[in-house]
């Protein structure tokens, strides 16, 4: 059950973030996309990707008290 609660907690806080973060989040490390081909899908840089899968990474380790 626990594992259930964190998993719901985890889609939620996903569901927050903003659209750009979201989106890169969830094509390069749940969709396992690499930057290319997730720039192809969702029409951003791979520059911007970086940046947005990092911003998105570091909100949810800052949300969940992850590496503090």
């Amino acid at each position: 059950l626990a594992a259930r609660g964190e998993a719901a907690a985890l889609r939620q806080a996903v569901s927050e973030l903003p659209a750009s973060q979201r989106t890169a989040l969830e094509l390069t490390k749940i969709g396992d996309l690499s930057l290319a081909e997730a720039g192809q899908r969702s029409g951003m840089s791979v520059g911007s990707l970086k940046i947005a899968t990092h911003r998105a990474m570091r909100s949810l380790r800052r949300r969940f008290g992850v590496g503090d």
